[in-house]
């Protein structure tokens, strides 16, 4: 069996885009850095089959148009 391979990537958040992830991490049981990693590839997978994908501040996904690569974050400003 394989272990999986990570790598480290540092980014910079608006303290309240980090909030609202951290209370999505914390609702889901994940890691704030889990939670980025899920999101990001939730939103490629959609990207590759629908085009597009919302996320709100819940942390609910829905389809918004057919545009390629469109991610939106709702009331999360």
């Amino acid at each position: 069996m394989m272990k999986k391979q990570k790598k480290v990537l540092a980014i910079y958040l608006d303290t309240k885009l980090h909030n609202e992830i951290t209370f999505l991490a914390k609702s889901e049981h994940r890691s704030l850095s889990g939670q980025v990693s899920y999101m990001l590839m939730k939103h490629l997978a959609h990207t590759m089959l629908q085009g597009s994908l919302t996320v709100d501040g819940k942390g609910g996904f829905s389809i918004v148009d057919n545009s390629p690569n469109n991610l939106k974050f709702n009331n999360i400003d």
